[in-house]
């Protein structure tokens, strides 16, 4: 039910279109929540680099964390700081990020890898 209904919103996101985008889903018992990560890596050829995009969601579309990270040099784009790093913990509190690691923790809060 919970990889439906992922499927269901990342396609309303009109983030299933895109080449490099990739969800995974967890369902939560103790929170009943559905939560879905998305994660795009592109090029953007007008800007001329790479970039990566995350989120997460739940199956609702209420968003608890962002990351974006871009970058135009030659180095990989998550040796760059992110320009966006937020995540609303379970706990209630906003809190920043710096790198696409850190991201990756705090949102073990919700996705269990």
């Amino acid at each position: 039910m919970c990889a439906q209904r992922a499927r269901q919103e990342t396609n309303h996101a009109g983030r299933a279109n895109e080449p490099r985008a990739f969800f995974t889903n967890y369902y939560d018992e103790r929170l009943n929540r559905c939560f879905i990560e998305i994660e795009n890596i592109g090029v953007s050829n007008k800007a001329g680099g790479v970039f990566i995009n995350k989120s997460l969601t739940d199956a609702d579309g209420v968003e608890y964390a962002a990351y974006l990270a871009f970058s135009k040099r030659a180095k990989e784009s998550w040796d760059v700081p992110p320009s966006i790093c937020e995540i609303y913990l379970s706990s209630g509190e906003e809190t920043e990020c710096h790198s696409a690691d850190e991201f990756d923790e705090l949102v073990t809060d919700y996705i269990k890898r």
